[in-house]
């Protein structure tokens, strides 16, 4: 009985770690990360917004367009 308990413990018959099983892990992981970041700077702003587009493009043109209309 010791023999076989011996010879089918976890620790003799281990499976090769296949990465793949981690893989949405880590891709969960780094869109969570990302949502974070992102969503701290709404707060702390610590990236630079970029500059608004001029009033004559057209572009500058739809923001005063949104904007105006509320």
């Amino acid at each position: 009985m010791l023999l076989f308990y011996l010879n089918s413990s976890p620790l003799t018959k281990r499976k090769p770690t296949n990465i793949m099983k981690f893989i949405p892990n880590i891709a969960g992981a780094l869109l969570g990360l990302l949502f974070v970041v992102f969503g701290l700077t709404f707060f702390f702003h610590f990236m630079p917004e970029p500059p608004a587009p001029p009033a004559d493009s057209a572009a500058g043109k739809f923001f005063f367009a949104l904007g105006s209309t509320g």
